[in-house]
């Protein structure tokens, strides 16, 4: 019997898992979940059945580079699955193992929650190879075949050049959903753009170049507060929510809820 019936059931049963010193980003850097901590990173794709497209999601996109172009990406790439194909348990364990194994020649690893069939395996190995990072046990069992001792981390550990960039914010967003809100760089900005001009009742240039240069963006401002404002003179320079769009907050309402602003946009 499945106990989850969608992927984000299975994601939010995960997040509720993990112990309160990880961080976890929902719908960041194209993964369901990126965990954060003391800098490492850990990028999870989920699916309730384990098949190849969760594979391919989780590692990293084919593509010919540029010499001296950077990849960005976590330094672990894991995949969350609950179940797999088979009649019965005996086939479904030996199908679970046999993907496991081809994951583990990937270097992913493979979790899925504890149950009565399969002896939990916590990251209490993953503690040994970041001892300032991943040292705290997780809820969710590593799915193996070999002793935890025949395990080798070096295997699994990633070196991108840099790691995943973070929004400024942790997103309030569900994970595993067909079409994710992404919490951006741009969102974040848009909606701290029109809770200024909520208050004051208009924006200017100067406010959306601050805000730009705060996130760290480089965008043009211009472009920003054409998209979601209209000039309204006098006096020349002021620009106020367009009377025919939707606003930042409606657009991106996830940002709105992870910034804790939204009682402050009604």
């Amino acid at each position: 019997m499945n106990e989850f019936e969608t992927e984000t059931d299975l994601c939010r049963a995960f997040l509720d898992g993990l112990p309160p010193d990880w961080t976890a980003y929902p719908e960041t850097a194209g993964w369901d979940v990126l965990l954060v901590r003391n800098g490492v990173q850990v990028g999870i794709q989920a699916k309730l059945r384990a098949n190849q497209e969760v594979l391919l999601q989780a590692l990293p996109t084919l593509r010919i580079w540029r010499e001296r172009q950077r990849i960005s990406g976590p330094r672990y790439r894991g995949i969350l699955v609950e179940r797999t194909t088979g009649r019965t348990e005996e086939s479904r364990r030996t199908n679970l193992h046999r993907f496991a194994a081809i994951a583990r020649h990937l270097r992913l690893l493979v979790l899925r929650p504890p149950t009565e069939s399969h002896l939990p395996f916590p990251d209490d190995w993953l503690g040994r190879a970041e001892p300032n990072g991943l040292n705290r046990r997780m809820s969710y069992q590593l799915v193996r075949r070999a002793r935890p001792t025949s395990i080798d981390w070096r295997w699994y550990r990633w070196n991108p050049s840099r790691p995943e960039d973070l929004p400024p914010v942790v997103p309030r967003v569900p994970a595993g959903v067909p079409s994710p809100e992404v919490v951006s760089l741009w969102s974040v900005a848009a909606v701290r753009l029109e809770l200024l001009c909520r208050e004051r009742g208009f924006v200017t240039a100067r406010d959306a170049r601050e805000i730009r240069d705060d996130l760290g963006a480089k965008w043009n401002p211009s472009t920003l507060l054409k998209r979601f404002f209209e000039h309204r003179p006098p006096p020349r320079g002021r620009w106020v929510l367009h009377s025919r769009w939707l606003p930042p907050s409606r657009r991106h309402p996830g940002t709105a809820v992870s910034l804790g602003i939204t009682e402050k946009l009604e």
